[in-house]
């Protein structure tokens, strides 16, 4: 399993757009094959945030970040959306949780 970390810090702009696309990619990261799933935060005064996503595989990693409407919104995000980001790319080495499921 791995993992794709977004940190990011959004801009004081275009909030409908994002809202709008937020939940555009949302939906579509849910229809890559290898996608497991992705929890997001961010904090109202500081605009930071983090967006956590699990894939199976590399290679599901690259279809979604090179999936065409993925692209349009990298090119907004760093157009419109954030003041900066950062994308972290690792393999989970280990994981368990509590209770056992």
């Amino acid at each position: 399993m791995f993992v794709v970390i977004f940190r990011s810090q959004r801009t004081d702009d275009s909030e409908a757009l994002y809202a709008e696309w937020s939940q555009r990619m949302n939906q579509a990261v849910t229809e890559i094959h290898g996608y497991i799933s992705h929890v997001g935060f961010r904090d109202r005064e500081t605009r930071k945030g983090v967006t956590i996503a699990y894939f199976e595989n590399v290679e599901a990693i690259r279809t979604w970040r090179d999936f065409p409407e993925h692209l349009t919104a990298q090119e907004l995000g760093r157009e419109s959306f954030y003041e900066n980001y950062s994308v972290e790319v690792a393999e989970v080495v280990r994981a368990y949780r509590y209770p056992i499921t």
